[in-house]
């Protein structure tokens, strides 16, 4: 956690020392929130559509492809780390 916050946080004590504030805590909780909200509506339909083991197929690929391209934006981008992480949350 040390690492993770020594990377993402942008807030200082008065002493000096790190932490993530609030703002960004809301940030990140209401962004996983509103990616769960829109996984659950379209998970019914996409497998209605394509049928269940095809819905579970494009899910993996989504899985597998969003390291891919965490990795390309850190690569060929230079980004906030707080950026790049929400990025990652969204994917």
């Amino acid at each position: 956690m040390e690492f993770w916050i020594k990377e993402f946080a942008r807030d200082r004590m008065p002493d000096g020392t790190l932490y993530v504030g609030a703002a960004d805590k809301s940030l990140i909780v209401s962004i996983l929130s509103v990616g769960t909200f829109i996984g659950a509506l379209m998970a019914a339909p996409l497998a209605d559509f394509l049928g269940r083991r095809i819905g579970l197929m494009v899910s993996c690929g989504v899985f597998s492809v969003s390291p891919l391209s965490l990795l390309c934006l850190c690569l060929y981008l230079s980004v906030t780390p707080m950026l790049l992480f929400l990025f990652g949350v969204i994917v």
